[in-house]
């Protein structure tokens, strides 16, 4: 929890400049997935075709890895920290 590591540096320096620097990957992260996938340059099924040109076996792992896997893994992730912090609002 980002708040425990927060209390256990004792200044919030560190803390602000891990969220500076994380939001800025996230920036651009989102920049390069957005040049990729301009809707004028790029057809809306760029992906699926781009890993298709490796084979239909890499294209059929990546679509189950990601829907038994990835998905998954993301859904639980944001249950657990709802429930987690939901228990401090209602007891």
């Amino acid at each position: 929890m980002p708040a425990t590591v927060a209390a256990q540096l004792h200044d919030p320096g560190p803390v602000i400049l891990c969220w500076i620097l994380g939001g800025l990957i996230a920036v651009f992260g989102a920049l390069t997935i957005v040049s990729w996938r301009a809707p004028c340059l790029v057809p809306a099924a760029f992906s699926r075709t781009w890993l298709e040109s490796f084979g239909p076996l890499p294209a059929f792992m990546f679509g189950w890895t990601e829907l038994a896997v990835v998905r998954a893994s993301a859904l639980g992730a944001t249950a657990t920290i709802f429930a987690e912090y939901f228990g401090y609002f209602v007891p």
